[in-house]
């Protein structure tokens, strides 16, 4: 038995019309898809230059304000030189021996907190090592958010015998961990 299609001539327009719509309608919907991907790109594109335009960026600092040791106190300036706040600032300074490299005998890492940095002039962390005994050589790790919550990292390590001098300096986002 073969399958066969024959045209009688009697058309109804209620049909065709039908047809002709759901036609339109798979269009458009197809261009309201291809719409809103590219609304939905725009959109995370803008949010991110949002993000930018407010990120901190904090940094240790030397020359007008060096790192000093006032007792048990290791005195660490640090600027914020970028565009917005650092929120919930924490610094963690771990001592290292005269060549710069960890030692055990240096002790634990030793923290202070500041609820935040503006951009502005340094703000000096305090924290307190017990026989500190005179300015050390240090590695610092600065965790902070930015106002979107987006986790922020510093780290760099303070050569006291070298000159005084920050080296291995870097700077980036810590995605893995948010707020």
């Amino acid at each position: 038995m073969a399958l066969a299609l024959t045209f009688t001539g009697n058309v109804d327009p209620t049909a065709l019309a039908t047809i002709v719509l759901a036609i339109v309608t798979v269009g458009l919907a197809w261009i309201g898809w291809k719409a809103l991907r590219q609304t939905q790109s725009e959109i995370e594109l803008s949010r991110l230059e949002v993000e930018q335009a407010q990120r901190p960026v904090l940094v240790p600092v030397t020359g007008t304000a060096n790192p000093r040791a006032d007792g048990d106190v290791l005195v660490v300036p640090i600027r914020n030189i970028g565009a917005g706040p650092a929120l919930d600032v924490e610094i963690a300074v771990t001592t290292l021996n005269d060549a710069g490299e960890f030692s055990h005998a240096a002790g634990p890492s030793s923290t202070d907190t500041l609820t935040g940095i503006g951009v502005a002039d340094p703000v000096a962390f305090e924290i307190r090592i017990p026989n500190l005994g005179g300015l050390p050589s240090f590695a610092a790790r600065l965790t902070y958010y930015d106002v979107a919550r987006r986790r922020w990292v510093t780290t760099a390590k303070y050569l006291a015998r070298r000159g005084g001098k920050y080296v291995d300096l870097d700077i980036g986002s810590d995605s893995s961990q948010s707020g």
